[in-house]
């Protein structure tokens, strides 16, 4: 007889607080007293500076949620590396059950993560019921690269061990694409997230992606993969530069089979950012590369999700009834569905 012993404890709960606002202390502390007497919570400190007992200390993560405790002097965290470590030992027990309650709703449930992380999560995402998983960073390769002490992601061994479909990116040409639809993915996403005033990573780190050329390189090894595989199609997602409905109709133009829309999709009235926009890049540890920003500006109305997509619109700039701009676009270049309007003529122009 095959026996199993199983541990079975409340959810977490984390809690980022800023230690100058009691009002918000008093409410975190009323519903920790509902919630098993808040044994199993964090309270997460938000400060501008570490505190100054923590000077002489520094942390290193040992897994599982143990922190390591180091007495070294002058070597403290700064504010950023406390949270960040403090978030880094707190397990995915919310991001589980978030998603859970997702798939309860009966849509489609699609989580991405990391390259650095993908390896770690996906066991617990995969349980919690996702059915779509994507693998997304700056740049992705078949094979990431790790430091000395992390066996690296292979993207390809990743992706067969699974049963669910992965889209990986961002890629910016021909050849990077052209690795990932090796890899077996199902989806490859051209750009890394570009949006005017949010992100920085042209100024961070000197990279930027020219959305039309990478769109129609990707598209191009799309095209090449089909033949190469006999008939295996790989969807091209374009990432980046879309703010408008002119711009999600010149990336489908350019090949694209979908398009990311989570600038436009924030001025919608009860998204949860309730107004504010930004990129996985901001949460990164050492090296943050996109604000938190108000998506609306002084001259922006803000308007439910259905008339952002389908409209109606009052609005000459392109922000709303997306969808409907892409129907005139196709009619009038004389489409009538996507696949053929990706055959449309193109011009560059300076």
């Amino acid at each position: 007889m095959t026996t199993a012993s199983v541990r079975i404890r409340p959810i977490r709960f984390g809690f980022l607080l800023d230690p100058k606002d009691p009002t918000t202390l008093r409410q975190v502390l009323q519903i920790n007293t509902c919630l098993w007497g808040g044994i199993y919570n964090y309270l997460l400190p938000v400060q501008q500076k570490a505190p100054l007992r923590y000077r002489d200390y520094s942390f290193t993560n040992l897994g599982a949620g143990v922190i390591k405790l180091n007495l070294t002097k002058g070597t403290g965290p700064s504010a950023r590396q406390l949270i960040h470590g403090l978030l880094e030992a707190f397990q995915p027990d919310l991001l589980v059950e978030s998603i859970k309650r997702i798939r309860e709703a009966g849509v489609t449930v699609a989580v991405r993560v990391s390259p650095q992380r993908a390896a770690e999560l996906t066991p617990d995402l995969l349980a919690a019921g996702v059915e779509i998983l994507v693998v997304q960073g700056t740049i992705v390769s078949a094979e990431h690269v790790a430091p000395d002490d992390e066996e690296p992601l292979n993207l390809k061994r990743f992706i067969a061990d699974l049963d669910v479909p992965v889209i990986a990116g961002g890629v910016a040409d021909y050849r990077t694409a052209m690795h990932l639809m090796r890899t077996g993915a199902a989806g490859v996403i051209v750009g890394h997230g570009h949006s005017m005033g949010v992100t920085s990573t042209d100024a961070v780190l000197g990279i930027a992606v020219p959305m039309a050329t990478a769109i129609v390189d990707a598209a191009a090894a799309r095209r090449d993969y089909l033949d190469e595989t006999g008939g295996r199609y790989v969807h091209v997602i374009a990432d980046g530069g879309v703010h408008v409905s002119g711009d999600l109709a010149k990336s489908i133009a350019c090949g694209a089979d979908a398009v990311m829309l989570g600038e436009p999709l924030s001025n919608a009235a009860g998204m949860p950012g309730r107004g504010l926009y930004w990129t996985a890049a901001a949460a990164h540890p050492s090296l943050p590369r996109s604000r938190v920003q108000l998506a609306l500006d002084d001259d922006s109305v803000q308007t439910d999700l259905k008339t952002l997509l389908y409209g109606p619109s009052s609005d000459p700039d392109g922000r709303v009834n997306l969808f409907g701009a892409l129907r005139r676009a196709l009619a009038k270049t004389g489409y009538s569905d996507l696949k053929e309007f990706q055959k449309v003529g193109l011009t560059v122009r300076g």
